[in-house]
């Protein structure tokens, strides 16, 4: 794989991201979390952990824009099913949590985040998305 982007200082590793402790990896310029967050049942476990190894932060993300907002661990939005490890488009669990836009916010202003960019985009062919750039 690394001969295919042609670059020598790539490393791959594989972890579970609802429990991953990113420090071990160091710091980094920036992180891309595009199309990750949505499928994971806590997403502010990850979020945290970002935010400990870099201080600026892309995010695409679908988020809960439904009616029937619930609250887990003291965060708002709602349950959403997965096809499970064996569908190539799902997350490894029967489930995900999505948080509401203003519970995401929230969440990233809290944890010391500056929303500098927060695009919506209301008609994405399977839900609601959202681009946001964050800087600490």
């Amino acid at each position: 794989m690394v001969e295919l982007v042609g670059r020598r200082n790539v490393e791959f590793a594989v972890e579970n991201l609802e429990t991953v402790d990113l420090t071990p990896y160091g710091r980094f310029d920036a992180v891309f979390c595009a199309g990750l967050l949505y499928h994971l049942e806590r997403p502010w476990h990850l979020l945290a952990e970002i935010g400990r190894v870099t201080e600026q932060l892309f995010l695409d993300t679908h988020y809960w824009s439904g009616s029937d907002v619930i609250e887990v661990e003291g965060h708002r939005g709602g349950w959403f099913d997965e096809g499970g490890y064996e569908d190539p488009l799902s997350g490894v669990d029967s489930r995900s949590f999505w948080l509401t836009a203003p519970a995401l916010i929230q969440f990233l202003t809290e944890a010391g985040w500056s929303i500098r960019h927060f695009n919506d985009i209301p008609n994405w062919p399977t839900a609601r998305r959202a681009w946001l750039g964050c800087v600490r």
